[in-house]
């Protein structure tokens, strides 16, 4: 990746959870969304659009766990640790871990939450015991703190190139 690593690191401090592993590029999804409203006005063919707000951030990545001896230790529990963080810490009206993101140099203890945990088994390969041996699970995270800036702040100067 040019400027950075493809070192992936997730860390949920309150959750006791640290993930660190290497994400290709084109795995690694990040969006943003403005909201624009639509104002008619007299005489015109069309109306004028003025900003109503955005939404959060999110990133969505999927990773792979492959057990080379033990299922339950080296893809079952890992798995679920994951899903646990879109929980809320304890029961009631309390938010869940946040998480910690570093990526290259897109992200720099990036906070967020867990939005969604996917998991899928794409191999017939199981233990003995019934444990799968290899899972792909996809991960969408949403930020938390909102830093409401301009979008002069973000990308003034930057020369854009789709390659």
């Amino acid at each position: 990746m040019p400027g950075g690593s493809n070192l992936l690191k997730l860390r949920a401090p309150q959750a006791g959870v640290y993930l660190e592993t290497s994400v290709i590029g084109s795995t690694l999804q990040h969006s943003k969304s403005a909201r624009w409203d639509s104002q008619a006005i007299m005489n015109r063919s069309s109306g004028v659009l003025n900003y109503s707000g955005s939404d959060n951030e999110s990133v969505g990545f999927t990773i792979g766990f492959y057990a080379q001896r033990d299922a339950l230790a080296e893809v079952i529990n890992p798995i679920n640790a994951l899903r646990a963080l879109a929980f809320p810490v304890r029961p009631g009206v309390i938010p869940p871990s946040v998480c910690y993101l570093d990526f290259s140099d897109v992200f720099h203890n990036w906070a967020c939450v867990v939005q969604q945990v996917s998991v899928t088994y794409p191999d017939d390969i199981w233990d003995p015991s019934g444990h799968p041996m290899s899972a792909r699970v996809s991960i969408n995270l949403t930020e938390v703190d909102i830093q409401n800036r301009a979008a002069s702040d973000v990308g003034s100067g930057t020369a854009l190139s789709p390659f």
